[in-house]
């Protein structure tokens, strides 16, 4: 039986993991800290759109620490927020994984990480899990699937050929309820995901709205559309592609495609400064703002809505 460490037990890592249990796919392991730790031996409960599932406490193992875990494991899923990307990146060359050749999958949102991971580790390693589904998580562990836009995909942005390698675990996946495939276009899936988070998590979290709102208003459609065009640029400078050749294109998909399925969702970004915690910001218009330094491209919506979120961050609630 496939074995597969989540570091990290979060909505995201429960509701994959429930996925994986429900299929009967492999068994699980959590690596976190308290108070989650001690509320997952009462089991997970899913709910939402795909719907319920229970994961009893003995179906699954959790723990503190990747030593904890035995050495074979055949893969490890990230499903720590993008910030906390190097200090996991840390915990895992502290460990015994270090000098294995375990595969890591980054399953958070944003730009960047992988490169963090790689400078550290061999690039064959690393791949990534690009995500556009809605996981809230009413208690410690209870995860509730709002909303599931596209399949999950996962691949190598260093080594997309190596995508197959990962058959397995999106089968397994799949089986739990939650459509799943891998290619060798993650890369130009993760942009296009760069994308539609840049235009609606700051300004969703900003004006308090939902996605069909930031779409239906022509004035938040103005802001939307400028993101766009700054990105494009930014990609082009670095030779970043996506599904579409241009703004124009991209736009076009995100108004009468993405946003539909969507409409009633709220950004993940607003959760967090509702209660009280760190976004992803910095790896998602931050990031487009560093690289657009970088080649003296001016991004100034993109910064603008970077450092409103900031802001907001340290705003008391």
């Amino acid at each position: 039986m496939r074995h597969i460490i989540l570091f990290g037990a979060g909505s995201v890592a429960q509701g994959l993991a429930s996925c994986i249990q429900k299929s009967n796919s492999g068994r699980v392991s959590f690596i976190t800290r308290e108070p989650t730790l001690s509320a997952l031996s009462d089991g997970i409960k899913r709910t939402g759109i795909f719907g319920e599932h229970i994961s009893p406490p003995s179906s699954f193992d959790v723990f503190h620490s990747l030593d904890e875990c035995d050495a074979s494991a055949d893969v490890i899923l990230v499903c720590s927020k993008a910030f906390d990307a190097e200090v996991i990146l840390e915990s895992i060359l502290q460990s015994k994984f270090a000098s294995l050749d375990t595969p890591i999958i980054l399953c958070h949102n944003g730009w960047g990480t992988a490169d963090i991971f790689a400078a550290k580790l061999d690039k064959k390693r690393i791949f990534n899990a690009r995500i556009i589904t809605g996981f809230r998580r009413p208690a410690l562990n209870h995860v509730d699937i709002t909303v599931h836009a596209d399949d999950i995909h996962i691949g190598s942005i260093f080594y997309p050929e190596t995508h197959t390698h990962f058959d397995w675990l999106a089968d397994a996946i799949t089986k739990g309820g939650m459509g799943t495939i891998t290619t060798p276009k993650v890369s130009a899936d993760m942009w296009s995901k760069m994308l539609y988070n840049c235009c609606l998590n700051p300004l969703g979290a900003m004006l308090k709205a939902t996605y069909g709102e930031l779409a239906d208003s022509i004035f938040s459609r103005t802001i939307m559309d400028k993101v766009m065009d700054e990105i494009y640029e930014v990609m082009r400078a670095y030779r970043f592609q996506t599904h579409w050749p241009d703004a124009a294109g991209f736009r076009d998909a995100f108004y009468s495609k993405m946003i539909p399925p969507t409409a009633a969702h709220r950004s993940s970004m607003l959760q967090d400064i509702t209660a009280g915690r760190k976004t992803e910001i910095d790896f998602l218009s931050g990031r487009v703002v560093d690289l657009a330094k970088a080649k003296n491209i001016a991004v100034p919506t993109n910064a603008l809505l970077a450092d409103t979120v900031r802001f907001l961050e340290k705003k008391p609630t």
